[in-house]
């Protein structure tokens, strides 16, 4: 079967997705399933044997509760892990996207998701920006700040964005 006769082909930026990862039409041996039908669980999969792992009768932690979370989710991964949103830019349209894509990921059945506050890179003069996405990030069910520029953490912002945010 063809890569192009799928349902639709990937593309990102004008390159088939299919030319920089394993083949969308390549077959696993065990169950006959096309890559494409089955690729998004990966992600689910590796949670869940993850969890099993950490919560079976042989493992020194198994009276803890474990905290996985991870990028690649499916439709009830929530069972196993949380999601992380991103990465994504310092910018007001991915503040907005990230409280979208956190509200959407409650939808697909993975309620503890979230954003990295500010974002992972950009105008790191963006401290109005940075202090409304803490604001937000309050209701966040799970954020975390990860920043690769450094310059958004509250300490460092100007004192009116630190006023604003508190």
């Amino acid at each position: 079967m063809s890569t192009y006769d799928l349902p639709f082909i990937p593309f990102n930026d004008g390159v088939n997705l299919d030319s920089n990862t394993i083949s969308l039409n390549a077959t696993h041996p065990a169950n006959k399933m096309l890559e494409y039908d089955v690729h998004n669980l990966y992600g689910k999969m590796q949670a869940a044997a993850t969890k099993g792992v950490l919560t079976s009768a042989e493992s020194p932690v198994k009276d803890k509760r474990p905290f996985i979370m991870s990028t690649g989710t499916f439709a009830g991964s929530g069972e196993s892990s949380g999601h992380i949103i991103g990465p994504n830019e310092r910018t007001w349209d991915d503040l907005k996207n990230a409280t979208a894509q956190i509200m959407n990921m409650n939808m697909f059945g993975v309620p503890f998701s979230g954003a990295d506050v500010c974002g992972t890179s950009g105008d790191s003069d963006q401290d109005e920006l940075c202090a409304r996405w803490m604001q937000v990030a309050t209701f966040y069910p799970f954020a975390r700040q990860f920043d690769e520029d450094g310059g958004n953490e509250p300490y460092s912002m100007s004192d009116e964005s630190y006023k604003t945010m508190a």
